[in-house]
């Protein structure tokens, strides 16, 4: 992990220069010191022979030969601009729209141990506050989310769409799993499938109240095999908590006494030692999320840096300042350095050039991608997506923004399953049910497997019936219908606000509580979806939960 502020001297390992060529030129500068000091050394003792107050008349720069010269100046500044011609580099050149995080799979431990208390209020609500926390500082970065216990399960594969996860996070408890325990390695194995389908190179988040030393060797397997990253979250204590029951009391074994949930560091050292997992411990504040967010964008970078898809970056503007600066020295009253004359010509042709209209130093620097997504990371939406020229990142920026149909148009200049579910998105938050249904059909006619998809068409439909029937309710049967405003207002980027004007008879002021009014149980179709892929499992003679979609 690369901390804010720390040079990463590893990136060095891969120093090369990109026009080595240009080296050979090096010997030439000290060779040319080596003879201007000694054609000054010849006349230095020539003018021994002449009388000492016509020797300094006659002699030009004469200083002493120890110190600077002009001709060292010379030197300095060729090596320097040699080594800016040779290109060195050690890091490679990223698109800039490349995303800023990697996917990630949110593996989310679901046992009835995480229902200990040694972290208050529980190991499973605190694991839900950092999910969510990790979420918000993601924003729009692919995440997936897997459900383990016994059994492991995705819930949702790689989606941009942090509100359905927070949902879905919300409805898990250990109710909904088949099995009780703690299955790191079916896990792992469900969440290394979900990011070979994507065929994307993310990390793995574990967030739990630990590992079992029995899934150690997996583990270790996917280190041998240069698998994905894996991260791990761990709530809880080595003294360990009670865990509760059903009821608000304490869950006891078959003894009558009380279950008590621990945390074992020693198989948190072996985990971290022999399979490589970087462990986080929770904290009361958000430094853990920040360092877990941290992590994961300096193993974007490190595969980056490994990747010929990306051309090397030139780094010889490091060595061409330095150069330009003590060519200054050219100007120095005594340093005759004929080479001055043609800067001046530079410098004049320059300042006589016409000035140059507003905005167009920055079209020269930058393209109108690279200006959008400087004014996307700085929260600028509305201006990124008037300068967006590539239409899926418009589409984002967009929708961002609040100018959602907009958004959708942008969507739908886009091919693909993944554009048409982001389209479906923009029109459910712009009103438009109908078409929106349309747009997430259609994803699914592309790809039958996209879970989001399928989650926010009967979202869609629900919504749609809901305001149907509210509209035949308020209907006063002269020729009026009652009012079916939905607002949303999305300024505050908090989440978005609605509300919604039925003749006084709802007004709710969350898209949260709107939502839970629609809600057709989260909670009971994830168990019964859980049931359903282990008893499929059983019959294929595979193991429980392989990732299967709805």
């Amino acid at each position: 992990m690369i901390e804010s502020g720390m040079i990463d001297w590893g990136a060095f390992e891969a120093f090369h220069f990109l026009r080595p060529l240009w080296l050979v030129l090096l010997p030439v500068f000290p060779l040319i010191a080596w003879v201007v000091r000694r054609a000054t050394a010849r006349r230095e003792q020539t003018a021994r022979y002449v009388t000492p107050h016509l020797a300094r008349a006659l002699t030009v720069g004469g200083r002493d030969r120890s110190g600077f010269q002009p001709v060292d100046g010379v030197v300095l500044v060729g090596l320097l601009a040699t080594l800016a011609a040779a290109g060195p580099s050690w890091t490679r050149v990223v698109n800039p729209l490349a995303p800023d995080a990697p996917p990630m799979v949110i593996a989310l431990e679901v046992s009835e141990s995480m229902l200990a208390i040694d972290v208050q209020p529980s190991r499973l609500e605190r694991a839900r506050h950092k999910v969510r926390d990790l979420l918000e500082r993601r924003g729009a970065a692919p995440t997936a989310l897997v459900a383990y216990a016994g059994t492991a399960h995705l819930v949702l594969p790689l989606t941009e769409d942090p509100a359905i996860l927070r949902r879905f996070v919300e409805g898990l408890a250990p109710p909904v799993m088949p099995r009780d325990g703690r299955n790191g390695t079916e896990a792992l194995d469900v969440a290394r499938r979900v990011l070979e389908a994507a065929d994307e190179a993310g990390v793995i988040l574990f967030v739990g109240g630990g590992f079992d030393p029995a899934d150690l060797d997996a583990f270790r397997e996917n280190r041998e095999q240069s698998g994905p990253s894996i991260l791990a979250l761990v709530l809880g204590t080595q003294e360990g908590g009670a865990i509760q029951d059903a009821k608000g009391g304490f869950a006891s074994d078959s003894s009558g006494r009380r279950r008590v949930a621990r945390v074992d560091p020693k198989v948190l050292d072996r985990f971290a030692g022999e399979a490589k997992v970087e462990i986080f411990r929770a904290t009361i504040d958000a430094s853990d999320v920040r360092r877990i967010d941290r992590a994961s964008q300096a193993d974007l970078l490190a595969r980056q840096q490994q990747d010929d898809d990306f051309e090397w970056e030139d780094r010889g503007w490091m060595t061409i300042w330095p150069a330009a600066l003590l060519g200054l020295l050219w100007f120095r009253r005594g340093w005759s350095m004929r080479w001055s004359r043609a800067a001046l010509v530079i410098v004049g042709l320059v300042a006589a050039a016409p000035p140059a209209e507003a905005g167009t130093l920055e079209d020269l620097l930058f393209t109108p991608d690279q200006q959008a997504r400087w004014a996307y990371e700085h929260l600028r939406f509305s201006e990124a997506g008037d300068l967006f020229e590539d239409a899926t990142w418009r589409g984002y920026a967009l929708y961002e923004a609040g100018r959602y149909l907009e958004a959708a148009d942008a969507f739908g200049r886009v091919l693909g399953p993944d554009a048409l579910f982001a389209m479906g998105n923009a029109l459910v938050k712009g009103r438009e049910y109908r078409r929106a249904i349309d747009a997430y059909e259609q994803a699914l006619a592309e790809d039958p497997d996209h879970a989001s998809a399928r989650t926010n068409l009967l979202l869609a439909q629900v919504i749609l019936a809901k305001l149907t029937e509210e509209r035949a309710d308020t209907d006063t049967g002269d020729g009026s219908e009652g009012a079916d405003e939905v607002r949303f207002d999305n300024e505050s980027k908090q989440g978005t606000t609605i509300s919604i004007d039925r003749g006084g008879e709802m007004s709710l002021e969350s898209e949260e509580a709107w939502m839970r009014t629609v809600d057709p149980g989260i909670a009971e179709f994830l168990r019964l979806r859980f049931e359903h892929d282990l008893e499929v499992d059983r019959q294929s003679g595979s193991s429980a939960g392989r990732g299967r979609t709805p």
